[in-house]
């Protein structure tokens, strides 16, 4: 039986949850949602969003997984399974402490196009969708705005702010305006690459919590896609790492993932 939980908060709460489940353990700031009632929470979201997906009809793209598999449980299990250190060598070896090159968790490493001034630009562009929406931009190279943690973080933002300014009259357009910007990050900062870092993290982790966390992702994504009438990715792509960009830091040690 479904939670009573809306679906504009369901989506809200994935999206902050995969935020935290994909940071560094040691970072500060990772929010601790491994928890009974954040686990009934998220069952909860599950459902309802493997509910509304039966109305999709259209075929699954590259690295897409049907929402009907979206679930938490043996997620929950394997991370309990784990104890801190355990979890925190899990992280390394799959992200590694020099270089992630099956599937850095940077949106810009999955550009075809790597002329470092296409993916300033880039850079730029996602910048500008924290700066309108009252985020702060990360101020060094250290700290990247294209960073997977950060942009699942924002897309929680914008649906917060549409559901919250959605409860009343005045606020309803303000409502629009994030559905509709939320669309747009959707489509031009995840969409495109996400299941293919999904399909490298589950390649990479071969098993356990981060190749079961890839699936949930995965799923995830592809419902958000549907939800948001995208096409579907056709082909596979492939990570090409900025190597100055990434000169003096590790993939377990950048942006939301630096060491504590």
């Amino acid at each position: 039986m479904v939670a009573n939980i809306s679906l504009p908060l369901a989506r809200e709460g994935i999206y902050r949850f995969l935020a935290s489940a994909l940071t560094d353990p040691r970072h500060p700031s990772r929010i601790d949602f491994f928890n009974p009632e954040s686990l009934y929470y998220l069952q909860a979201a599950a459902e309802l969003l493997r509910l509304e997906s039966a109305a999709f009809t259209d075929q699954l793209g590259f690295g897409e997984i049907g929402p009907e598999r979206l679930n938490f449980r043996t997620l929950w299990t394997l991370f309990h399974d784990l104890s801190f250190e355990e979890w925190r060598t899990e992280y390394e070896r799959v992200f590694g402490l020099m270089s992630c090159r099956e599937c850095p968790p940077f949106e810009t490493e999955f550009q075809p196009n790597n002329e470092p001034f296409f993916r300033t630009q880039q850079l730029a562009d996602i910048a500008g969708f924290y700066h309108a929406f009252g985020v702060q931009a990360p101020a060094n190279a250290s700290e990247r705005p294209d960073h997977l943690t950060l942009e699942l973080e924002f897309m929680a933002l914008l649906l917060m702010k549409e559901r919250l300014a959605s409860a009343d009259d005045l606020g309803r357009s303000r409502g629009w305006l994030c559905a509709e910007a939320a669309k747009s990050f959707f489509e031009a900062h995840l969409a495109w690459w996400v299941p293919s870092f999904a399909k490298g993290l589950r390649f990479k982790a071969g098993e356990g919590y981060y190749a079961e966390l890839a699936q949930v992702l995965a799923s995830f994504v592809t419902f958000e896609r549907r939800w948001f009438g995208l096409e579907a990715p056709q082909a596979p792509m492939q990570p090409t790492p900025d190597l100055e960009a990434d000169a003096g830091l590790d993939c377990a040690g950048c942006a939301e993932q630096r060491r504590a």
